[in-house]
């Protein structure tokens, strides 16, 4: 009995951590080709300006190509990701702190609870991404599309909104629902 319940306890395990790391063909693959479409990047870190076994931090991936990619929790900070495509990927928990993301594609990317922290977002699209929770202080987003963005809960404190697409925001539905601004005033809008 005690050898099946440690042999079940193992398999649990192994299941349990397969399940929530990044796919070691998909970082070879992201690594060869700077493309990865769909791709399980959950928790990958990308480091020390290359890929690392899934290490992604400071990484440069300028036109990278990895839309409808899973990369939660992924640590993306530092890193290059210039002109990337980024549409409809899970980057729930992300980690963006001081990356670079001009003109970054984000349409419909899920952004909730990811950290923006002085990071670049000039003339980035986050049309129609949620940002739900999201922690964008510091972070230049001057001339980003966010029409049409979930910012319930986000803090742009400090925030660069000059030139973004704010005004079509409320044309256009986008939920600001207990959203800090860069002001530090608090907008209820769309709750």
């Amino acid at each position: 009995m005690k050898r099946l319940l440690a042999t079940v306890a193992v398999v649990v395990a192994m299941v349990g951590s397969s399940a929530s790391a990044a796919d070691p063909e998909h970082i070879k693959k992201l690594r060869k080709t700077n493309r990865c479409w769909g791709c399980n990047l959950e928790a990958a870190d990308l480091m020390e300006g290359r890929l690392v076994g899934a290490k992604l931090n400071k990484a440069n991936l300028k036109g990278a190509t990895l839309a409808n990619s899973d990369l939660y929790r992924a640590n993306l900070s530092n890193a290059s990701l210039i002109s990337s495509d980024l549409t409809e990927a899970d980057l729930t928990a992300a980690d963006f702190k001081q990356a670079d993301l001009t003109e970054a594609n984000l349409t419909r990317a899920d952004l909730t609870e990811a950290s923006f922290l002085g990071t670049i977002l000039h003339r980035a699209d986050l049309s129609g991404a949620t940002l739900r929770n999201t922690s964008l202080i510091g972070a230049d987003l001057s001339n980003a599309n966010l029409s049409g963005a979930n910012l319930s809960g986000a803090n742009l404190a400090g925030a660069n909104l000059s030139g973004a697409s704010l005004v079509k925001v409320y044309m256009i539905g986008a939920i600001l629902c207990n959203t800090t601004m860069p002001d530090g005033s608090v907008i209820y809008s769309g709750c």
